[in-house]
Parts: structure tokens; sequence; C-alpha cells
């Protein structure tokens, strides 16, 4: 029973109640059935308890009626799955006696039986006969509230029929034995007579017949003035809702039926009360229930859906399918599979349907949902990304349908994307990486690609790049490189970036000479590429492979020696023009730099006259002092202008362009020999100076030297943070740091040389 009145009804009623589920084999034979709910007089009927009766099969809990009863499994099977409602009546052996059975159908593979024992109905009179058939065709009967309306009505004026007897004891067996409460209350409210049901429900006893009012039983007197007033104007009310309460206050709800009769001589109404309590409360906990799932069906961001399997179309989708595809719920539910998705996610839709709904019909009690990603057309034309989370059930006519949540995962498909190209791709360049590359290897290695080159590509100078100018110029050459493979490649080419600063390609179905070509076109580009003061200089080796068996990794070492032996040649100029470069762009960004780097230059090579040097070390010593300050070109601009007091920090900066130089200058062939000089040329013989705290012995003596000229210079011509001094005052400030800044021995023969001059 859906309703509490109904299973209250039920257990108390003097006819039996059963409900069952019907067993079918794998053909879909009805061969047994299950005992879902039975009342205590059903029970009873079979000599058992209902606790003993629920969950167990007709075969377990009757054998011998199981396998000479086959015409019974076929007759409620029949019921069960093409619904309808038959009666029979017959002698039971098993039973020892007479009984009517009413079998129906409240939804497909259920059925319900009504079981009343007959043998003893002779004995009843006409009415009290009459009077059971009423009540057994209409309130035992499997309904919902919707078809009960209008019944008690219907029973009253029957009801008030048999009060026309003159057998009170008729009377009395008729209404006590009905399962609802009825009253009899004069019109100033006194009750005249109650059966036992009634006076369970208000709580009162025999005695107070006759003398109780009932107005106090009424806990809105505006409600019972309204059932006076419709009892007046019609003569009879039905289905009127009642708020009531007992005797000892406790309130309840109930629906009530009234009709305006002659009693005992008195104008009385006869009504009866169905206590409805529990049902208001299910209603009310319902109706919450209803508007909570209302309002996430309504408001969630996630699309719910039905859809109708044997129609193929939509019964029911809610309103944020407009924020998903654009369309309202009204035309959304108008198009079909193929108007909502893609051809291709109707295909895979279909071939779900199919596969899930011979899953569904094997075990349709299954807990089981299913899940796919599909795509949706949206109503700007658009395509989307969704997730179709779905269930199968049977609905309330026994069809089968899809109840389904879609959800928008553009942005999580998106970023799938973007992982699995960062886990084929370089995502500096763009390009595949080494990971792709090796997999490519296998993918390609097919008589068809024959004959297929290797191709390495290395940029030359790249770290070069990066300590003079910054990762930012280094990774534009990469770029400016990527972009010249992409003009040039074909389609069938795969260009990947396996190293910082190393690239190979594979070109199939082109053999040595057409590579040699391509190679060629490719570094024509290369020289025509503007590079912004920084050098865009690459180095090619390639080898072929000519047969299947041709191992790869000895192709790839082939190549890459080639490669370097391309770079000997191709890289010391470079990287040799990267260094003009940087000093160029330094002298750029601070003019009086480039004054400073001669003057100093002058002066370190006639401090070789003085001591003696060669032409070679003289040589050395003046481009010593040119480029002693190339490291500041990887120092921010706004640092070395800045006149204002300088923070930690960026003093800090400042002492990084010893070591920036060094590692610019010790790239190059051309200047490597004065590298370590440019490292050490802010050392101090008491190891107070910087980078590596060195002492007088540790430094190299060009460094020692170019301390003393760059010094002797500053105080000179002064810089940002001092002001130029006198030369008879810059010497007094060499002596006063001889043998703690700077070198003794070096600091005599320098005065004597800038005192000759």
């Amino acid at each position: 029973m859906k309703e509490a009145y109904y299973k209250a009804a039920m257990e108390q009623a003097p006819i039996g109640y059963g409900c069952h589920r019907i067993i079918c084999d794998e053909n879909g034979v009805p061969y047994d059935y299950e005992y879902i709910d039975a009342n205590p007089y059903y029970a009873g009927f079979v000599g058992m308890e209902d606790t003993d009766v629920i969950g167990h099969r007709f075969s377990e809990l009757f054998p011998q009626l199981f396998e000479s009863k086959g015409e019974w499994i076929q007759f409620v099977g029949d019921i069960a799955v093409n619904g309808g409602m038959k009666e029979i009546e017959e002698y039971s052996e098993t039973l020892n006696g007479w009984y009517r059975v009413k079998v129906f159908s409240p939804e497909m593979n259920y059925f319900i039986t009504y079981l009343l024992d007959t043998s003893k109905e002779n004995e009843q009179s006409d009415e009290l006969k009459s009077l059971n058939e009423i009540f057994e065709e209409t309130e035992f009967k499997y309904k919902s509230i919707s078809e009960e309306k209008g019944i008690w009505d219907r029973r009253l004026h029957e009801i008030a029929n048999v009060l026309k007897l003159e057998n009170d004891l008729q009377f009395q067996r008729i209404i006590e034995s009905l399962p609802l409460s009825v009253a009899i209350v004069s019109l100033d409210g006194i009750l005249r007579y109650a059966n036992t049901k009634c006076l369970e429900l208000f709580e009162l006893d025999q005695s107070v017949i006759g003398t109780r009012s009932t107005l106090d039983l009424w806990v809105d007197e505006r409600k019972r003035g309204l059932w006076i007033s419709a009892l007046d104007q019609k003569n009879h009310v039905s289905d009127f809702e009642m708020h009531l309460k007992t005797a000892t206050g406790k309130e309840f709800w109930a629906i009530g039926s009234g009709i305006n009769i002659q009693y005992q001589d008195i104008t009385c109404i006869l009504s009866t009360q169905i206590d409805i309590t529990e049902r208001k409360r299910i209603e009310s906990a319902l109706k919450s229930s209803e508007e909570k799932y209302r309002l996430l069906t309504e408001f969630t961001s996630d699309v719910i859906w039905i859809l109708d399997l044997k129609r193929q179309n939509f019964s029911y989708i809610s309103p944020s399918i407009y924020y998903l595809t654009g369309y309202t719920p009204d035309e959304a539910i108008l198009l079909d599979l193929e108007a909502s998705f893609t051809a291709e996610s109707v295909m895979i839709l279909r071939e779900a349907i199919e596969r899930d709904l011979r899953e569904f019909l094997l075990n349709p009690d299954a807990p089981k949902s299913y899940r796919l990603e599909i795509r949706q057309k949206c109503k700007s034309g658009d395509v989307i990304w969704v997730e179709v989370s779905s269930k199968y059930r049977y609905n309330e006519a026994g069809e089968i349908e899809i109840v389904g949540v879609s959800r928008n995962i553009e942005e999580r498909k998106k970023t799938e994307r973007e992982v699995l190209f960062l886990s084929y791709h370089d995502q500096l360049t763009g390009l595949y990486n080494r990971r792709f590359y090796v997999e490519e290897l296998q993918r390609m290695n097919f008589r068809r690609n024959l004959p297929m080159t290797l191709v390495i590509a290395d940029i030359n100078g790249l770290k070069l790049t990066n300590d003079a100018f910054g990762h930012l110029a280094g990774d534009n050459l990469l770029r400016k490189f990527t972009a010249i493979l992409n003009r040039e490649l074909r389609a069938e080419d795969m260009a990947a970036r396996i190293g910082g600063d190393e690239f190979v390609l594979l070109l199939p179905k082109m053999d040595s000479g057409e590579t040699e070509r391509l190679i060629n076109q490719i570094k024509a580009e290369i020289r025509n590429e503007k590079t912004d003061n920084v050098v865009l200089s690459v180095s090619f080796g390639w080898a072929t492979k000519e047969k299947v068996e041709d191992d790869f990794e000895a192709l790839f070492i082939q190549a890459e020696d080639k490669m370097y032996h391309s770079k000997l040649i191709e890289s010391t100029d470079m990287k040799n023009e990267t260094i003009r470069l940087a000093m160029r762009k330094l002298y750029q960004k601070n003019p009086t730099e480039q004054e400073h780097s001669k003057r100093v230059g002058t002066l370190c090579r006639e401090m070789g006259v003085a001591m003696g040097l060669t032409d070679g070390e003289q040589l050395e010593l003046e481009l010593l002092g040119r480029m002693h300050d190339i490291g500041k070109i990887g120092v921010q601009e706004g640092i070395l202008s800045k006149p204002e007091k300088l923070s930690e920090t960026e003093w800090l900066e400042i002492k990084r362009h010893p070591e920036i130089g060094y590692q610019i200058l010790r790239t190059a062939d051309e200047y490597v020999h004065i590298a370590e000089s440019v490292l050490s040329h802010h050392e101090r013989v008491d190891g107070k100076g910087y980078p590596r705290n060195l002492k007088l012995d540790d430094i190299p003596p060009q460094a020692r030297i170019l301390a003393i000229a760059e010094a002797y210079d500053v105080m000179l011509h002064g810089d940002l943070y001092k002001k130029p001094i006198g030369k008879k005052d810059a010497e007094k400030e060499l002596l006063a740091h001889s043998g703690t800044q700077f070198d003794s021995e070096i600091i005599e023969i320098f005065l004597e040389m800038v005192s000759g001059r």
C-alpha cells in the first residue's frame, strides 16, 4: 500500500491481501512468484504468520500446490505480465474450504491477490453480504487516493439505506464490521452513535454516547462551520479534509464524508472519518522532497534528462540545458538524437544503448549505471564535450527509459588535450619531444618509408647567447629556428627537440642528395633571418637508412658525428661574432663604458711594455683591458645607470659581472685565454675581493695589473658614484691600498710608468 491508511486498513481487514512479484525464466515464461507483502488475515488463512510468508516463494511455502497448480502460475503470470483483473472461486483441499480470490496487476511483473473465505458466507444476512461485497469491490482494491474520490459518499447513501432497517442487531453487525470510523452526531453536536473504530480514533469509550459533545473535537472551528454549511446546502459532503483532535488533545487529520439522516426521530449527521495523519506527514515530506529535488533539478549546472527508448526521443530535459547548449527545454525536447549530437557520437550512443540494454534486460534490478563521453551540438553551431551518466529503468507504463545526467567537460577535455600535447611536444617550441621521437622511430620503420634520412641539428653557441643576452634571447633563437623548420619541412616529415640545443629530423622517402638540398635551403633561411643583436647559427649532420634492418642507433651516431664535424668549423665563428655583438650592445647600453674600456686597455698594454713582456703578452693585456667588463651585458640596464645608491640586492647583481664575463669568454677559442683574468679582476691581494676571495699568489698576474689600471682610470675620470680626482691624489690613493687591495710590486712599476707619462 502506498499510504498509511491503506496499510492500516489492510492489516485490520477481514479479508486476505497479498502482493507478489512474478518470476520468469530466461524466455520470459512465468514459473514461480515471490511474496512481497501480506496482511495477517492472509497469512492466517494459509496457516502462517505474515513474517513467515514475506520474502519467500510460492514453491517454497506450498510445494504440493506448486507441483499440481501449473495452471495457477500461468493464470497469475498472465495478469502480472499483461495486466487486467480476474476472479475465481473454488474449493481447496489444502486450505480445507471454499475461497474466492481476485487478482489484478498494479504494475508490470507484480500482482495483488484478495482472498476471501466464503465457507460461512451463507450465514450472513442478505444485507451484510451485500455490504461485504460493496467493500470488497471498493476499499480493498489496490487504488490510489485519486481513484477513491467519492467512494465514501456512495457508501454513506448505502449505509443510510441500511439504517432504515428496524432490526438494531442487523445495524450493529453491519456498522461494527466496517474498517473505518462511523459516527452519528445531532445538529447540536451531541454524539448519538459511534462504532468501535470511531471510539478508538477519538479515544472515547462507549459511556459517552448520548452525552458527549463533539464540538471540542474540532481543532479548527472555521472548518466545522464549512462542514455544517456544506451539509445544509447539499445534504451531503464527501472527501472533506478535517483537522480534529482526540479526547486527550492529540491532533490528527482525517478525510470525512457526511450525509443528513433521521436517527431516533432526530435530524443528525451520519459521517465517516479516515485517519490521514500519516498520509499528510508523507505528503508534506514528499512535497518538501519534491521541492528540494525540483530545485536541484532546475538549478544544477548538470542537465538531467529522460530518454524514451521506444520512441527514441526525450520525455524530459531540465532547464539547465539552456546553459549547456543554448536551447530552451521546450526546444531541446523536440530534437532527436541526430540533431542533438554529432554523427560519430550518435553512433557511439546507439552502440552503447544496444549493449547496455541487453545487460539491463538480463538483470533489471542491478544498481548499474553507465558512463560515456560524447560531443553535443549547441544552438550556436558549436560542439562541446559532455560526460553522460545514465541508468535504465521501467517507467509507470512498463516501458524502458533512460534517466541520464549530462555534464559539460569541455574544459577538462581541453586540459587533457593540453596534457597529451605536452607529453609528446616540447613546451617552448611546440615541436615533438624525445619521447615522441623514440616512439615515432618504430612507427616509421617500414619499407614504404625508405629511403629515410635522419638529420641531427644543433644550435651553435646557445649557452653563450643565454649568458650574454639572457635566456629570453636564447629562447627566441630556438623559436626562430623552429619557425624555419615548420616552413621548409613537408607534412610527412617529423621534427623533434631532443635536448636544450639539439634537434632531430626524420625525413621519410628522402635520400641523402635530397636531404642536402633541403639543408642548404634551411641554412639560406637561417642566414636571412633577422635576429636582434644575436647570431643564429645551426650545424647539421645526417645519415640515410636504405634498408629496414639498418639500425637507427647506428644511424643516429653517424649523423651526430657529421654534425660535430660541421660544428667545429661553424661554431667558432658564431661564438666570436656573438662576443663582438655583446660588446657592441654593452657600449650601446652604457656609452661611457666604451671609452673607459679603451683607456684601461691602453694602460694595461703600457704596463706590459714597462714590465718587459712580449708583444703577444702586451696585446693580450690590451684585449683584457678592453673586454674586462663584458659581463655587465648580463646586468640590468637600470642598475648600471642608476645614479642613486644601490640596494644590497642591486649591488650583488653588479658583483656577478666577473662571473658572467668569464662564462661568455670561455666559450670562444679567441678569448678563452683572458677568461680567467676577467673572472679575477675584482679580487684583492688580502683575500677580501670577489667573487672567490683569492689572495696574492692565487690571482693571475694579468688580473692584478688590470685591477690597478681600472682603479686608476676610474679615479681620474670618475663614474656614477665617484667624482674624478687629480693625478697626484690618484697616485696617493693607489699607494694607500698597496699590499691590501693591490699588488705592491706592480704598484711601484705602475706609478713609475704613469709618472713618466
